[in-house]
């Protein structure tokens, strides 16, 4: 049924209700799927807030985490379309 695109449907249906019921904002949440940037007029900025004790393990959990989001950030930066810029990430 992909070729009807039922997703699309249901997305469409929900922004139109939203926009009858007065609403001015439609939340597509975070994540960075091709669909969303065919609806959205901003790209609005996600901050990540964690807090933790002041324990070492904790720490090392937390530094952990830094790494986990730096590696993934690169991975992402791979998929444009400029190489030179992947690469230059």
């Amino acid at each position: 049924m992909s070729h009807y695109a039922p997703g699309l449907l249901i997305l469409a249906h929900l922004v139109e209700r939203a926009w009858s019921a007065g609403l001015e904002r439609f939340d597509f949440m975070t994540g960075d799927e091709p669909y969303k940037h065919l609806w959205a007029n901003q790209d609005p900025c996600v901050t990540h807030v964690t807090i933790f004790p002041n324990q070492p393990v904790a720490w090392a959990l937390v530094r952990a985490m830094q790494i986990g989001r730096r590696i993934q950030s690169r991975h992402e930066g791979a998929h444009t379309e400029d190489p030179a810029v992947a690469a230059a990430g």
